[in-house]
């Protein structure tokens, strides 16, 4: 539906506004409607028990690998990231490579 001003200008304010309001609450409701159908996740009604969410039992704790809760959410004591244990072995390495060239060999 489209007008030009002549049109616009006979209709109150007030109805206009509602329009543009029944107009965006209808593109959202195509716009739901064309994602649950894309997704096949269920629609969510009021008054169904359907929940809408991240199922966590397939997800993995990078702390301590275990399923089920993110990390943030672990129990276990923080594990210190894997990057920088291996940082810190390769900057040892060569420091003790250059050691052992500088001590000559008795």
């Amino acid at each position: 539906m489209s007008f030009i001003k002549e049109d616009l200008e006979c209709f109150h304010p007030d109805d206009l506004e509602e329009m543009d309001i029944q107009h965006s609450y209808t593109m959202l409701s195509l716009r739901a409607k064309r994602f649950y159908s894309r997704t096949g996740r269920p629609v969510p009604s009021n008054n169904s028990n359907t929940r809408v969410g991240l199922d966590k039992s397939k997800l993995r704790c990078y702390n301590c690998n275990q399923l089920g809760y993110f990390a943030r959410e672990c129990k276990a004591p923080k594990a210190k990231p894997a990057a920088a244990h291996t940082r810190q072995a390769h900057q040892a390495q060569p420091r003790q490579q250059q050691q052992q060239q500088a001590t000559p060999p008795t």
